[in-house]
């Protein structure tokens, strides 16, 4: 692994988008992260929760279910429905401890809970893991990019060195056929078969070339 992989013996430093109605209980979120040295965002309101998570792209968020207007059950449902914030992990920040309420948050695509009255040593595990997750999903994601590039450079360079070796192999069996014509009455029949042979190895590479650039 390289340099930026990811230690998992030590907290991992992340940006956090805490979304609450309530200035307090942002300000305590708030604060207890950054003491951890993350990078915090915050939002009173779904809608602003929407436009900040679509901007500044955060590793985790921390998202009250219960706010005026849109409730973290549907920020949650439209974040989950647009790619750019789709894979943001999302911990439900709530009072409602009823079972059914929870599945509810997770069917609509919630990680995690954190209960209220919150513990901040609580706040701090759920969060690094959070962060830590999507950081590793972040490495498997942009892997995967440089994977494709390298894909679409092989095939690049396969249908190159295809395409360059038609023209000699074309050559080739060309003298050949060649040389069947115009030498055929001074060739013994055994050399006759030698250059037939060659020809139709010739012409058998040249149908494998075509075969490889249809494929590509």
């Amino acid at each position: 692994m390289d340099k930026e992989t990811i230690d998992l013996s030590v907290d991992v430093i992340g940006r956090v988008l805490v979304v609450d109605d309530d200035a307090k209980n942002r300000v305590l979120l708030r604060d207890i992260l950054a003491a951890r040295g993350h990078e915090v965002l915050l939002a009173a309101s779904g809608h602003e929760a929407l436009d900040v998570a679509a901007q500044h792209n955060p590793d985790v968020i921390l998202l009250d279910v219960m706010m005026p207007g849109m409730d973290g059950f549907q920020v949650c449902e439209r974040l989950r429905s647009r790619p750019e914030t789709a894979t943001i992990p999302i911990i439900f920040v709530t009072a409602l401890v009823d079972r059914k309420d929870r599945l509810k948050g997770i069917d609509m695509g919630a990680n995690d809970y954190l209960v209220k009255p919150i513990d901040s040593r609580d706040v701090v595990l759920r969060v690094r893991n959070a962060v830590r997750m999507k950081k590793m999903f972040d490495q498997v994601r942009q892997a995967n990019v440089e994977l494709q590039k390298l894909e679409e450079l092989r095939d690049k360079l396969v249908r190159w060195i295809v395409h360059d070796m038609k023209a000699p192999m074309g050559g080739i069996s060309g003298h050949l056929e060649l040389l069947l014509m115009d030498a055929e009455d001074r060739l013994t029949a055994e050399q006759q078969d030698y250059v037939r042979g060659a020809l139709n190895s010739t012409q058998r590479l040249l149908q494998m070339a075509n075969m490889l650039l249809d494929i590509s």
